[in-house]
């Protein structure tokens, strides 16, 4: 269950965020993969391969992808596999609970 793989600790970036703060974030948590949150809502993602081609002053909005694939705590791993590109978040009674990355399925 995506329970079983996930993080808890899931570190947020908000789109007025620069690419300097997230790839301070990235180094410090040894994490490549952010979802954006604006107004408790999730607004997109961001990855260390967006931000190598950044500049550190840009605003996180800037660059952002399209937010990662939301799941359930008891969702199955199997269902994961199929969603999952780079990351998925895991949500318990609409409040972020974890994040699974690909390397947590290896």
């Amino acid at each position: 269950l995506a329970s079983d793989v996930m993080h808890s600790r899931v570190i947020l970036l908000k789109p007025s965020d620069t690419v300097e703060k997230a790839a301070m974030l990235s180094r410090k948590y040894a994490i490549s993969q952010f979802p954006v949150v604006q107004k408790g809502s999730i607004v997109g993602s961001v990855s260390t391969s967006e931000m190598i081609w950044s500049k550190e002053s840009q605003k996180v909005g800037e660059i952002m992808g399209d937010p990662f694939p939301i799941v359930g705590k008891n969702t199955p791993i199997s269902i994961i596999k199929t969603l999952l590109k780079s990351a998925a978040i895991v949500t318990s009674r609409g409040a972020i609970a974890g994040i699974i990355t690909a390397e947590d399925l290896l």
